[in-house]
């Protein structure tokens, strides 16, 4: 099948070229194909195609409503230069889903792609007790519905992280709180850290948020015959830590892509440096 004509977008709404063309020594030629270099060598990346592009921070960015929506096969090349995050766990900062089958995606990451951190679990209760409870999973950077390439040489792309377990104590179970987990490393929208326990004679802390900046440390449990501490949360696309002193288990790590059954094509940028987070 020919690859539909590049699209550009006038007046709110997206209208095909019907021809698109290079400058070449002061004359404009039919131009057949574009190719991206990457690891010394050339590579195809679309023969026609609608061209769509971020520079700013933006939350839960889907690709198939940003290019309109199209009822029929299509040829896509996104180019991100900026920050794109999830508010949610349940939603992936960049959801690539929706298009027809006969479709190509290629996205060229030059900036953030963040999943949201899962937040800290609650310490443990000393009166009345009650368990500590285990850290969230963090969140998705990338959710797929359809096979794609990516160009990430210049990008990050990272799974949210797990949040922190409630803190425990097991030597008054029945008396002192533990501190609440802390939240996982998370994009622009902070992962809650998790609520204090309350104790006997004195309550524990809540942990802290999970941020931009990196993970939220768990809150110290309660003074006197002490609680024990909440668990970290997780770095960028790494579980969160468990509680201390028979606290909670930590939530999973997010995923850098849930391909769901896709493919993913590397052009550059699969290392641990420019992802983080499971590829799955």
């Amino acid at each position: 099948m020919a690859a539909p004509a590049t699209s550009v977008r006038v007046s709110g709404a997206w209208k095909k070229t019907k021809k698109q063309y290079v400058r070449v020594g002061g004359v404009w030629k039919p131009m057949k194909a574009a190719y991206v270099r990457s690891g010394g060598s050339w590579k195809k990346i679309f023969s026609g195609a609608l061209v769509l592009a971020n520079s700013a921070t933006v939350a839960n960015y889907n690709l198939f409503t940003a290019a309109g929506s199209p009822a029929g096969p299509v040829n896509v090349v996104f180019t991100n230069t900026g920050t794109i995050y999830a508010t949610s766990t349940a939603t992936a900062a960049l959801a690539v889903s929706g298009f027809a089958a006969g479709s190509t995606i290629a996205i060229i990451n030059q900036g953030y792609m963040i999943g949201m951190g899962g937040p800290g679990g609650k310490g443990k209760n000393g009166a009345p007790y009650a368990a500590a409870v285990a850290g969230s999973a963090g969140g998705p950077a990338i959710s797929l519905g359809i096979s794609v390439s990516i160009d990430n040489s210049s990008g990050y792309i990272f799974g949210g992280g797990g949040g922190g377990g409630g803190g425990g104590n097991t030597g008054m179970p029945n008396a002192e709180a533990g501190g609440g987990g802390g939240g996982g490393a998370s994009g622009s929208a902070a992962s809650a850290g998790g609520a204090a326990g309350i104790g006997q004679s004195n309550n524990g802390s809540a942990g802290n948020p999970g941020t931009i900046s990196g993970a939220g440390a768990g809150g110290p449990g309660s003074a006197g015959a002490p609680g024990a501490s909440g668990g970290n949360g997780g770095t960028w696309g790494a579980a969160g830590g468990t509680g201390n002193d028979g606290g909670a288990s930590g939530g999973a790590a997010g995923k850098a892509i849930n391909r769901n059954g896709y493919t993913v094509t590397w052009l550059g940028g699969n290392d641990s440096t420019h992802v983080k987070g499971a590829v799955s």
